[in-house]
C-alpha cells in the first residue's frame, strides 16, 4: 500500500533523531498486538441491536443486506405489478440479500408460510447435538463495520486478535498452553498483579435476548444464568449483566454463551509483565502458564490479552523488550453439560428473564 512508505520513513526518522539526541528514556515505541472486539467488553460500547429483520418494505433507496447462516428476514420490493383481467395476479420482486444464497427455505405472507422450497428437515438423534456456535442473521451495509463484527462475534464468544500486521478470528475456547513463564523471563520488578476488578464492572448473573425461531423469529429472553456461589461472594447482592445475541437462534447456545460470559468475568486476576526477550514467545489470544511460587502460582493459566514491544534503555544501550497483559482463565470457563440447560418454551415469551434461571453449580467455587 503506497501510503505506508512515508509513515515508515517518518517513524524511522523520529526514532533516529531521538536516539541521536540521547532521549531514549523518554521514547516508547509500541509494537505487537492485542485482543480486540471482545464481546465481553460490550459494557464499554453500544450494545449490538437486534434489528426488525422480518419486515418487507418498498423504498427507492435502501442499504444492501448480507445474510450469514440461517435467518428469517424481510427484503426490499423493487418491482410490483398486477396482471390479469381483474388484476388477480400480483408480481413481486423482493431483494433479500446482496449476494447469492444457498437456498430460500420458506416464504411467508402476513405471518403464514406459503411455500416450503427447501422441504428437508435435519433431525437430531435422541440425545443429539447442535454446533457449539453458529452465526445466523443478517446485517446491513449501512451499519458501522465494528458494530457488525461485535454482533457476529457475540455468537461464538469470539474475539479478533491483531498481531504482526494480521487479523485472526478466534472463537471462544480454552487453548492448551504451549509456553510457561517464570521469574527468569521477567525483568526486575516487572510483574504487577491486580486481583480484583471494580465492583461496578463485576456481576454474578447474566440475562439477555436471542433471536427465537419459536417466537416468530423475534428477540426473546433466554433462561438467565445465575450462580449462588458468586452471589455469596458478592455479599448476597445480585448483579446482572445484560447480553444481546442478535446472531444466535438457539436457546441452548444462548445459555452457553451467557455462562462463558459469567465464568470469564469471575476470573478477575490480571497480570502485567515487563518481560525479557524470552517472553516474546507468548502470542496474543493464546494461553500461557505462570510459575511464580512467591504468589502461589504453580502452572496457573492466563490468557494473553496484549503484547507490546517497548524500546527501552538498559545498561547495554537501547533494547526492544516485550510487555504482556494477561487475564486469568480456566478450562472450566468453557465447560458445559446438557444437564445445565434450562428448558426454553413458549412461556418464556411472557415471563421475565429473572424467573427462569440456569444455575451454575457449586463445583465452580474452586475453579479460579
Amino acid at each position: 500500500m503506497p501510503f505506508l512508505a512515508p509513515v515508515i520513513t517518518a517513524v524511522a526518522g523520529w526514532v533516529g533523531t531521538t536516539l541521536a539526541a540521547g532521549g531514549i528514556g523518554a521514547m516508547l515505541l509500541r509494537l505487537g498486538g492485542s485482543l480486540l472486539f471482545s464481546y465481553a467488553s460490550q459494557a464499554l460500547m453500544p450494545k449490538p441491536k437486534t434489528p426488525a429483520r422480518t419486515v418487507t418494505v418498498r423504498a427507492p433507496v435502501m442499504p444492501r443486506d448480507l445474510v450469514y447462516g440461517r435467518a428469517r428476514k424481510g427484503g426490499v420490493i423493487v418491482f410490483l405489478h398486477a396482471s390479469g383481467a381483474k388484476s388477480q395476479y400480483l408480481h413481486l420482486v423482493v431483494v433479500l440479500a446482496a449476494h447469492r444464497v444457498k437456498a430460500i427455505g420458506a416464504i411467508w405472507f402476513e405471518g403464514e408460510m406459503a411455500v416450503d422450497a427447501a422441504g428437508v428437515a435435519v433431525r437430531l438423534a435422541a440425545g443429539g447435538s447442535e454446533p457449539r456456535y453458529g452465526c445466523n442473521g443478517a446485517v446491513s451495509l449501512s451499519q458501522d463495520p465494528k458494530t457488525v463484527i461485535e454482533a457476529m462475534l457475540s455468537a461464538m464468544a469470539g474475539r479478533v486478535a491483531h498481531a504482526g500486521g494480521a487479523w485472526r478470528l478466534m472463537a471462544g475456547a480454552y487453548r492448551l498452553p504451549g509456553v510457561t513463564l517464570t521469574a527468569d523471563d521477567v525483568r526486575a520488578g516487572g510483574m504487577v498483579l491486580a486481583t480484583r476488578i471494580s465492583r461496578a464492572e463485576s456481576f454474578n448473573a447474566v440475562r439477555g435476548q436471542f433471536v427465537s425461531p419459536e417466537n416468530d423469529w423475534q428477540a426473546d429472553y433466554f433462561p438467565a444464568v445465575t450462580s449462588e456461589v458468586y452471589r455469596t461472594e458478592d455479599g448476597g447482592e445480585e448483579a446482572w449483566r445484560d447480553l444481546s445475541l442478535p446472531f444466535t437462534i438457539s436457546s441452548s447456545a444462548a445459555q452457553r454463551l451467557a455462562k462463558i460470559e459469567l465464568e470469564r468475568a469471575r476470573r478477575q486476576m490480571s497480570l502485567r509483565i515487563a518481560g525479557k526477550l524470552s517472553a516474546w514467545a507468548a502470542a496474543v489470544g493464546e494461553t500461557v502458564l505462570i510459575d511464580y511460587p512467591r504468589w502461589g502460582f504453580a502452572a496457573k493459566p492466563f490468557e494473553v490479552q496484549s503484547v507490546s514491544l517497548d524500546l527501552t534503555a538498559s545498561g547495554d544501550g537501547p533494547a526492544l523488550l516485550p510487555e504482556l497483559m494477561l487475564r486469568e482463565t480456566s478450562p472450566l470457563v468453557y465447560d458445559w453439560d446438557a444437564s445445565e440447560e434450562a428448558i426454553y418454551g413458549s412461556h418464556c415469551r411472557t415471563a421475565t428473564a429473572s424467573r427462569q434461571r440456569l444455575r451454575v453449580g457449586r463445583m465452580r467455587m474452586g475453579s479460579r
